[in-house]
């Protein structure tokens, strides 16, 4: 049996009761090892107690967390803001933001004796790991963190047994650190479990709906996602704005500032003044749990991803396509690589991307039929991305022969 260390970001704790698409996925990882009978997972995780007491359930997970205190905190803001200028002044130094979790995580780890560990996301925790064991690092990365401008990237890639991205994109951009070998890294794509992909029964349907005074009779447009300014909240806006006369549509924005916050930053102030003429058509539901963010998509009839950025991958679209959501998404990043043209309306961002994103979402508004075409051919898609195919490819790339 294969003794495997999970080491989460520790930004958010595992299980993932606050959300967050990495601690999700941790999650249902841990959740799809439940099934199997060759592995036992060493988790390290951030303190929470309700995230304390689910993992209690968890039969062949272990769970060391980490309890972040005052001392973190205070660490935490300093250092983002040295990290913080050191990019504006474009120098090539950064700091670990969570030095306390790091030292609690090496501290555990130097003397357990596994067969590898995989680290999340976690790009600063690799040198620190690296100099208190020997067992192989698989760092897995779901964001841009690992590139040709990253502090000591160099020396990070040379520690790492492997280097697993969630997109073509992502390992596109690993690789713009020319020394990293050819045989290091690979792809292992976003997933989601057989949970994600049964239909909610009526009843639950209504809960939601009632929850969240959701009007059946609209069609309705959902965004899910952090609610800052790479995510293209504020463009989806303006481009309602322009189909505003249209009465048909309402739209849903679940999320909140950062995962579980619900504060009202200036960003949000912003978003509130662009949609003052048609505030009545617009529901904020601030931060949603994910296991109603199903239904909610189950009783939607567009998403939207208008993400601005260089977006890494694309979890949300699964979680739309797998409830038969057609999506509406710019060309961002690994965005692409999670749909297909006969399930999406991919926008490209160029001066007319408000524009051409108004037009998108009209269309799907307005045309039933093609609407329902591309929802059922979005689920077929999604189907492809099995919690089991993933579990079985990472387990194949950690061991693996170089």
């Amino acid at each position: 049996m294969s003794r495997i260390v999970l080491v989460a970001p520790g930004i958010l704790p595992i299980p993932a009761i606050k959300g967050g698409a990495v601690e999700t996925g941790i999650e249902q990882l841990i959740n799809e090892n439940e099934l199997h009978d060759d592995n036992i997972f060493e988790v390290y995780s951030c303190w929470d107690k309700e995230a304390e007491e689910k993992a209690k359930s968890i039969k062949k997970s272990n769970f060391k967390f980490y309890k972040f205190g005052i001392l973190d905190k205070t660490e935490m803001i300093i250092i983002k803001s040295v990290n913080k200028l050191f990019s504006l002044l474009n120098i090539k130094l950064g700091f670990n933001i969570y030095p306390r979790f790091t030292k609690f995580v090496c501290k555990n780890i130097k003397d357990i004796k596994a067969d590898a560990v995989l680290l999340k996301n976690s790009v600063r925790l690799v040198n620190p790991i690296k100099k208190v064991t020997d067992i192989p690092i698989v760092l897995q990365l779901h964001n841009d963190f690992l590139n040709s401008n990253t502090p000591n990237g160099d020396t990070i890639a040379s520690n790492c047994y492997r280097i697993v991205a969630n997109s073509q994109y992502i390992k596109n951009r690993i690789y713009t650190i020319k020394s990293i070998s050819p045989k290091k890294g690979f792809i292992n794509m976003n997933y989601l479990d057989k949970d994600s992909f049964q239909r909610p029964k009526e009843n639950e349907k209504r809960i939601i709906i009632d929850k969240f005074n959701i009007d059946e009779n609209k069609k309705n447009i959902i965004f899910v996602g952090r609610i800052a300014k790479v995510k293209g909240v504020k463009e989806l806006l303006l481009a309602l704005q322009k189909i505003e006369d249209n009465k048909k549509w309402h739209l849903l924005i679940a999320g909140g500032k950062w995962f579980s916050d619900n504060c009202k930053d200036r960003y949000y102030k912003e978003l509130s003044r662009i949609s003052e003429n048609f505030k009545d058509r617009i529901t904020f539901l601030g931060y949603v749990k994910h296991e109603e963010i199903k239904t909610l998509y189950a009783v939607s009839s567009i998403a939207v991803v208008p993400s601005i950025w260089e977006e890494p991958a694309g979890r949300v679209i699964l979680e739309a396509e797998a409830m038969e959501v057609p999506v509406v998404a710019s060309n961002s990043g690994g965005i692409p690589e999670y749909l297909n043209e006969s399930s999406a309306l991919v926008i490209e961002k160029d001066e007319f991307f408000i524009e051409n994103l108004a037009k998108s979402i009209e269309e799907l508004v307005e045309d039933t039929e093609k609407n329902k075409n591309m929802g059922r051919n979005g689920r077929k898609y999604a189907e492809i991305f099995t919690a089991e195919r993933y579990y079985k490819e990472i387990l194949s790339i950690i061991r693996s022969e170089t």
